[in-house]
């Protein structure tokens, strides 16, 4: 049997070690994963629709406050006129008598006769232009709506920050998905290189009468089928790319930077206490507005007190002058009496939301501490395997030492060979998504508990 030279055995233990370093450590990774949330939560498409919410939401509260400043609107009115009702004057049959007594006594005609005058009421060829600033001194539905607005600004805040906390899960377990494919690659590889090194140990017991071409075949057939898994990975790390990319909102052949990131095993890595989920604030914000709501409908017969001042000029045939300026100003005040008794419906129709939201409450709160001890108990099952796949590791590289030297010293055969070598793959591959199985976990984790990490 052909025997290895030192080389070839220092390649080997190289391979080895190669398949067998597979275990997270830091490098960086962190940074790097860090960069690309950065980036995720600047360009993410979704993301960008919710700030505008949130945009439209303060914009709308600059509006309510605006309703307490006065205002001053320029208005002006001009008017045609013809028929209509009109009031008579016989300002003739007053005067004509006297007048045409003095008339004689005076013996001139200084005093004319005077016909009697119809006024209509309509004003005809009559201009009003005038500036009117007016004040609100007393108006609680406008307090409502801004205290309703202000609080409708937490309410699209908390729905921002429950999808960067979505964001950032997604992000990270993508991220964790495409490096798990990407050692699956380097797996596979190392795979191919004891494959290719078999087949050329085989050639070598051929020429010198210790093998058979049937093991040269089933050498090759096995090399074909590490190929074809390696097209696979390399597949199902494309789409991982892609998606990654997809969430961030880049070219989905946009190259990714692998930086293999950093495991635990620590309990400590758990979260003691944490902080109250955004679902949950957003719930009782919305109880909040309707709180307000409630309180505003409560309000209906408070009166509505605003005053105003008139500065203008009004005048016939556009006539403009010191008689035609005038100022006038007033209180306007408004006491609702009775609308249908529609502010009592609607009083018990936000009642009815109040109660609604806080069942939803109740039942997020059961929802998420269900899926928060979920997603503990799948960390939990992920760091179990990995221990377990790290031992199977340990006894595969163990047996496949046996195997190899056996099989050389001719005392094991091919398929005892390829077993062992398909044993020792297919466990370091399985450490390899075990440890990478944590991670997606722990992501998950820290979104159930609130707790991003980044």
């Amino acid at each position: 049997m052909c025997k290895f030279n030192t080389n070839n055995r220092l390649n080997l233990l190289f391979i080895l070690m190669t398949v067998l370093s597979i275990i997270p450590i830091e490098s960086g990774a962190q940074n790097v994963l860090k960069a690309y949330i950065d980036e995720g939560l600047k360009n993410n498409l979704n993301l960008q629709t919710r700030e505008i919410a949130l945009d439209q939401s303060l914009l709308a509260l600059k509006e309510a406050k605006s309703y307490f400043l006065p205002s001053a609107d320029f208005q002006t009115q001009y008017t045609l006129a013809a028929g209509g009702r009109s009031i008579d004057f016989p300002v003739g049959d007053l005067l004509n008598g006297v007048y045409s007594t003095l008339n004689q006594l005076t013996n001139s005609e200084t005093f004319p006769q005077l016909s009697n005058v119809s006024e209509q009421f309509l004003p005809n060829n009559f201009y009003d232009a005038r500036i009117r600033i007016a004040y609100p001194i007393l108006n609680s539905d406008r307090r409502y709506n801004k205290s309703i607005r202000e609080t409708a600004v937490k309410l699209e805040e908390n729905e921002l920050a429950i999808y960067k906390a979505e964001l950032i899960m997604h992000i990270r377990q993508a991220y964790y998905q495409y490096c798990m494919a990407f050692k699956a690659i380097e797996v596979y590889t190392t795979a191919q290189t004891l494959v290719n090194q078999n087949i050329r140990d085989t050639e070598i017991f051929i020429r010198n009468g210790k093998a058979l071409p049937a093991q040269l075949m089933r050498a090759q057939s096995e090399a074909s089928s590490i190929e074809s898994r390696i097209i696979a990975a390399r597949l199902q790390m494309e789409n991982a790319r892609n998606y990654f990319n997809f969430l961030l909102n880049k070219d989905p052949e946009s190259e990714v930077i692998f930086s293999e990131p950093e495991i635990s095993l620590s309990t400590e890595s758990f979260n003691t206490s944490t902080p109250k989920r955004n679902e949950i604030l957003k719930l009782e914000t919305a109880m909040e507005i309707q709180s307000k709501v409630i309180a505003s409908k409560q309000q209906f017969y408070m009166p509505k007190v605003n005053v105003f001042a008139d500065l203008g000029s009004q005048a016939f045939n556009f006539e403009f002058n010191r008689n035609s300026l005038y100022a006038m100003g007033g209180l306007q005040v408004e006491i609702p009496l009775f609308n249908g008794n529609r502010n009592r419906i609607q009083t018990q129709q936000a009642r009815l939301d109040l109660n609604k939201l806080q069942l939803q409450k109740d039942l997020v709160e059961d929802q998420l501490s269900l899926s928060s001890r979920k997603a503990y108990n799948e960390v939990l099952s992920a760091r179990a395997m990995y221990t377990s796949s790290e031992e199977q590791s340990k006894a595969a590289e163990a047996y496949f030492n046996l195997i190899e030297k056996g099989y050389k010293d001719g005392r094991h055969t091919m398929i005892e060979y390829l077993d062992a070598r398909n044993q020792l793959t297919q466990s370091a591959l399985q450490m390899t998504i075990s440890a990478y199985q944590i991670l997606i976990a722990q992501a998950a984790y820290d979104r159930e508990t609130g707790n991003p990490n980044f």
